[in-house]
């Protein structure tokens, strides 16, 4: 009975995984979808996440983090660059997206350097505070246990560090890249109606 049990969770966390990934595709779909008919619109929301979230990132780094200033300067010149080269992708042109363009290239490029810095980052942190975890001291005239040095971010901070900072602006623009074969023309690209004959 038990070996049945065990096999039926199998099944069910497997059906669970596969409607949430169905459930994802569908939303990445609908998502696609609304940036296709309303290009211009999506342009304007772009932008305006790059600019949120480069404000974001300067402020995350530092007020919340506290962070030496080499790491800083490092992550922030990264991330400075690839929201330049993002924006650089919202041009007059848009939705349509050379993937043979210089810029874009090196979007991708930036993209992956920023990644790495983040990820090198993080867990070079976790680290540090993994190797002063020992037991507290307990300090007799503060009358309460010595405070350890090294401080770590949670799993759902560094997860929204990601989702927002480095992945957010990029994955908006990958899924924009299918809109520049399906955009319908819209009433404001023609600067002069077209001539009587």
């Amino acid at each position: 009975m038990v070996l049945v049990l065990h096999l039926v969770s199998y099944i069910a966390g497997l059906a669970a995984f596969c409607f949430a990934l169905l459930s994802l595709a569908n939303g990445l779909l609908y998502v696609a979808e609304v940036i296709e008919e309303h290009s211009a619109f999506a342009k304007t929301v772009g932008q305006r996440i790059i600019y949120v979230c480069s404000l974001s990132f300067l402020s995350q780094f530092r007020l919340a983090l506290g962070l030496t200033p080499r790491v800083v300067t490092g992550c922030a010149q990264a991330e400075i660059v690839l929201f330049g080269l993002l924006l650089q992708n919202f041009s007059r042109h848009w939705p349509v997206i050379s993937v043979r363009s210089l810029t874009f290239i090196l979007s991708c490029l930036v993209v992956l350097l920023s990644h790495y810095l983040s990820f090198r980052h993080f867990s070079s942190r976790s680290l540090a505070a993994a190797s002063h975890h020992s037991y507290p001291r307990y300090d007799p005239r503060k009358g309460r246990y010595a405070s350890q040095g090294a401080q770590t971010e949670s799993f759902l901070e560094v997860a929204t560090y990601f989702g927002v900072c480095v992945w957010l602006v990029p994955f908006y623009l990958f899924l924009s890249l299918s809109a520049n074969d399906n955009v319908l023309p819209s009433a404001g690209e023609f600067a002069h109606p077209p001539l009587p004959t």
